[in-house]
């Protein structure tokens, strides 16, 4: 009902001719307002309508209408703790805002004296990311003001803590004060739902912002962490509950006159009160006696505070409290911050330019000394208005006004001064947690209860909200920069599906090859390739795969680790199978070469699994040492414009552990490279010297971006280009190794079990290849078949060597002889092309071999019939 009255008469309002409108609180500035309007009428001849709404109300009012392309309101006197809600508003776009940007306007002002505010006030009440969006037009500050010739009556000091105010109000509580005979209380401020969070904060902020404005009061900055979630508030609301045994409980719970408690000390009813910079002017228009003997100071402090580090209570020190005094940590409170003025966004320019003129107007020096010496809801947010000679200009005497100037000066460059919440929601963090905790002081609901009720309000406004906003907004306002976003790929994000995908494709692909491995194991095409190594090499592979899930999700100490056992193990049984393999087909060759008069021991799978676990032991070692003395944890690197944390994982030595392992890997690559240029002309049935030489592109690119990057902190590479590499270094190897057997398997299976598809043409073995109309054979069948059975022991050679002199008797044009000195020569040509040479040295025999040189497909087309078989 009063809501719907208050819109009928503003449409009354709107509808007298006017320039601008102005939306204000109802309750206690409104006069003060509308007498300032009236001389701003008389000194430009511009009308200003003023609408009053009660501070309950307020907000809401001004949220709705902004909401709208046509307000009803051009400028709106409010709380600078707002701000947030109208210029980041949920509904608002990235580029939008609901309020007016003030900063040109202010820059373009000659008559404004912007340095003649505090700079306190002018960051705290007008600007937000970077732009000034108010006006102050008023200094909220919480002071302790207390009577002077009471506590000298009983001889008490004046409180510097809670637990001193506390025994003080003990001691005179019940007293006559101003000799009505009735019994006075000892202390007095609000203990109305809609108010009590502000005296709630006065003693909350003394036990828990202890290192400067940037600490904070009522979060964590750093974490984001709530406060309230301390033994510290418990301690605060008990010493609240503890304070209203000591006051006049009727006056101090009226919802209905919050400032009740004011006419207590005005009228000498109370010693002790917590109020705002307002009091001395109340106190001058209405009881010049009263002046006299009020004291001004700070609101107490504590001796013990809440230390983040160890989550307990302590005792204050010079690490903890580095701005206490005497061992008290003292953090005065700017209880709501002022008053301050608005201008929508969404008025016309012509509109704005007189809003602004208004609010300048009533912001500038001459009118602003004299609202706040009025005792109107106005208080001093200017050094001009700390001049003592001009408060005894208008009537005050100086012994009476001193002493709030003096603590004024003292809180505006006090160091741990707590700043107000300002964040999205505010009204509902704050005001709204009056409720809960007006229960508890009344005893309609437990500590307990109340903790948990707050609680559980503040998360759920968080949530709402989003906690990474919040927290933005809130470093902001205690003077820290956003804290950086954290970059990692989530599992959950569509960045961490794809890779996700990735992964889990080239783990199912590598788990059927292994199984159709196996099943063919007895195949010529997969037994020339050892089936054990292939299984080892894909078991590799794998790993290097399931090793790329750990570069996802956010780092831990587990994932940071298993991120370096699973590559190193996986990428090194995986290139050192290939590497040993190819180990094998150089000592075969080179046994067939050279055959010395020791015998020649074959290397069996047993033998080469022995050097796979020789060349894995050095890496495993360096790697538990690494993770035994320098475990690898989450480690974030600021990028370059410290908007983004990126997450990765590092240790104090890293870099030493990363070059021994590198040189490791690098001595690794070396000899893989010697063995590929050696085997480069072995059939390609044996060789991997392709496969080496990609796995060595496939470890480079590994070892830069997992190793140096991290190192160098260029950016968001850090994230993406080790998890690709780790991909790219494991199944670059699979797929060349493998791709290949896989065709022969599925698409020429009878060549890949047999050796030969019953056709005559070599087009269709796997070794040849086609280039016009000539036929180039790096290997036929009877190179092939000689190596086959190529012997590993000088006993064989020399078999071997008969069996070609055999030959020589039964076929002698196939052979060419030289002699020399130093050995005899024999050459010969088989009839598909390939030429060996026999030198019977004196040291041994050995055979070499020659690229064959055919002439047409006809000469390099062998009868199976022929020497292949004999």
């Amino acid at each position: 009902m009063l809501y719907l009255l208050f819109k009928i008469i503003l449409l009354l309002i709107l509808c007298t001719k006017a320039d601008i409108t102005v939306l204000t609180q109802g309750d206690n500035i409104i006069s003060g307002v509308k007498e300032s309007a009236v001389a701003y009428e008389q000194a430009t001849g511009k009308k200003v309508n003023i609408v009053g709404i009660t501070q309950g109300l307020l907000f809401e009012e001004i949220e709705n209408d902004l909401k709208f392309d046509s307000p009803l309101y051009d400028a709106f006197i409010a709380s600078p703790q707002w701000v947030p809600d109208f210029v980041d508003c949920e509904t608002c776009s990235d580029d939008e805002s609901w309020l007016e940007p003030l900063t040109d306007r202010i820059k373009n002002d000659q008559v404004i004296d912007w340095t003649d505010i505090s700079s306190f006030f002018r960051a705290f009440s007008s600007a937000y990311k970077g732009d000034i969006y108010s006006l102050p037009l008023d200094g909220d500050i919480h002071f302790l003001y207390y009577r002077k010739d009471i506590l000298e009556e009983y001889d008490l000091e004046v409180p510097q803590t809670w637990s001193e105010l506390l025994d003080v109000a003990q001691e005179i509580h019940g007293e006559d004060f101003n000799g009505d005979g009735v019994p006075d209380s000892s202390v007095c401020f609000s203990f109305a739902p809609d108010w009590i969070y502000y005296w709630i904060w006065d003693i909350f902020s003394a036990h828990v912002q202890t290192k400067g404005t940037e600490h904070g009061a009522f979060f964590d900055p750093e974490n984001f962490d709530q406060l309230i979630e301390t033994e510290a508030f418990s301690i605060t609301l008990q010493i609240a509950k503890d304070l209203f045994q000591y006051t006049d409980q009727s006056a101090v719970l009226n919802a209905d006159a919050p400032f009740g408690f004011r006419d207590q000390y005005i009228t000498g009813q109370c010693a002790l009160m917590i109020d705002w910079g307002d009091i001395p002017g109340i106190i001058h228009s209405s009881n010049t006696s009263l002046a006299e003997v009020t004291g001004v100071e700070l609101v107490p402090g504590s001796q013990t505070v809440w230390d983040r580090e160890t989550k307990e209570m302590v005792e204050c020190n010079e690490e903890l409290c580095p701005y206490a005094v005497g061992g008290i940590n003292f953090a005065p409170f700017s209880a709501f911050g002022g008053w301050v003025g608005y201008i929508s966004a969404k008025i016309s320019e012509e509109t704005k330019d007189e809003s602004y003129e208004f609010l300048s107007w009533l912001n500038g020096p001459e009118r602003s000394s004299i609202d706040v010496k009025r005792g109107m809801g106005f208080e001093i947010y200017r050094l001009s208005h700390l001049d003592i000679e001009k408060w005894e200009d208008v009537g005050y005497q100086k012994d009476a006004i001193q002493p709030m100037l003096d603590t004024l000066d003292v809180i505006l460059n006090h160091q741990n001064i707590v700043l107000d919440l300002r964040i999205n929601g505010n009204k509902f963090y704050t005001i709204d947690l009056g409720t809960p905790i007006h229960s508890y002081i009344i005893d309609e609901s437990t500590l307990q209860e109340t903790l948990d009720n707050c609680k559980e309000d503040w998360e759920e406004l968080t949530a709402q909200y989003g906690t990474k906003h919040q927290q933005d907004i809130y470093r902001f306002s205690v003077g820290k920069p956003p804290l950086a976003t954290n970059e990692y790929i989530e599992f959950s994000s569509t960045t961490g599906i794809v890779f996700l995908s990735i992964i889990g494709f080239f783990v199912f692909i590598q788990v059927i090859t292994a199984i159709n491995i196996w099943v063919r194991r007895e195949w010529k095409i997969i037994k020339a390739s050892t089936p054990a190594f292939l299984m080892i090499t894909i078991f590799g592979v794998i790993l290097c795969n399931v090793s790329a899930l750990f570069w996802m999700g956010t780092p831990s100490v587990l994932f940071c680790n298993m991120r370096l056992w699973l590559f190193i193990i996986g990428f090194t049984i995986a290139y050192g199978a290939i590497l040993i393999k190819n180990y094998r087909v150089y000592s075969i060759w080179r046994g067939i070469l050279t055959v010395r008069d020791d015998d020649f021991v074959p290397l069996t799978e047993f033998h080469l699994i022995k050097y796979l676990l020789f060349a894995l032991f050095p890496i495993v070692v360096v790697a538990t040492i690494w993770t035994i003395s320098n475990t690898l944890e989450p480690f974030s690197i600021t990028d370059s414009t410290g908007s983004v944390n990126i997450l990765t994982c590092s240790s104090a030595y890293s870099n030493i552990y990363v070059l021994v392992s590198s040189i490791y890997f690098l001595a690794l690559l070396v000899y893989g490279m010697y063995l590929s240029i050696y085997t480069r002309k072995i059939p390609s049935v044996y060789k991997e010297s392709f496969i080496i030489i990609t796995s060595i592109y496939g470890l480079i690119p590994s070892v830069i971006f997992i190793a140096i990057i991290p190192s160098l902190g260029i950016s968001i590479l850090i994230i993406f280009l080790p998890l690709i590499s780790v991909l790219f270094a494991g199944n670059s190897m699979f797929l060349i190794h493998f791709l290949p057997k896989l065709y022969w398997i599925f698409m020429r299976a009878k060549w890949a079990r047999f050796g030969s598809d019953n056709k005559r043409n070599r087009e269709d073995d796997p070794s040849t290849r086609r280039t016009g109309r000539r036929t180039h054979t790096k290997s036929s069948q009877y190179s092939t078949s000689i190596i086959d059975n190529a012997v590993t022991t000088r006993r064989e050679a020399r078999k071997l060597v008969r069996l070609l002199k055999a030959t020589k008797k039964e076929h002698p044009s196939w052979f060419t002889e030289s002699e020399s000195t130093e050995s005899s020569l024999t050459s010969i040509t088989s009839p598909d092309g390939n030429k060996f040479k026999i030198i019977n040295s004196s040291s041994s025999p050995s055979i070499e071999t020659r690229e064959p040189v055919y002439t047409s497909n006809e000469a390099s087309t062998s009868d199976e019939s022929g020497l292949d078989n004999s």
